[in-house]
């Protein structure tokens, strides 16, 4: 594939075999990555279900305002069994500045208990299976 190719978009007849798919976009993530720099994540966290649980908060709300919402969530329930024995009060109250706080408890303590029950609490890697988790949709998934 030329440059010329990558910078019009494939010319060429027919798809893109797996290779040049491939190639193709290699091309246009290393183009991205040097034109706008290295993606970082705007939320904070230190373990895979604070992220996950980060952005389960992040739906109708800042990425400003989870983060300040979740230092004191994640003091209080530091482990992801934490979050599936707590009752949903206590969640709640840690997430009542997120909005739609109710809903947004439940998801996170049924992400917990399904992702200790089917998971043995790691997150899985390809998107039917994190999707199947409560709370979780493309958005969290990705």
């Amino acid at each position: 594939m030329t440059n010329e190719e990558v910078r019009t978009g494939y010319q060429g007849s027919g798809p893109l075999n797996s290779e040049q798919r491939k190639q193709f976009i290699q091309t246009v993530h290393r183009r991205l990555k040097k034109r706008f720099g290295p993606v970082h994540c705007p939320l904070h966290y230190t373990k895979p279900h604070e992220l996950c649980i980060a952005v389960i908060l992040s739906a109708q709300c800042t990425d400003e305002m989870v983060n300040r919402t979740t230092p004191a969530l994640f003091q209080a329930l530091p482990e992801l069994e934490d979050y599936a024995r707590a009752p949903l009060s206590k969640i709640e109250k840690l997430i009542h500045s997120t909005g739609f706080y109710k809903n947004k408890s439940k998801n996170i303590k049924g992400f917990a208990q399904k992702l200790l029950s089917d998971h043995e609490g790691q997150i899985p890697r390809d998107l039917a299976s994190l999707t199947a988790l409560p709370g979780v949709g493309r958005k969290t998934a990705n």
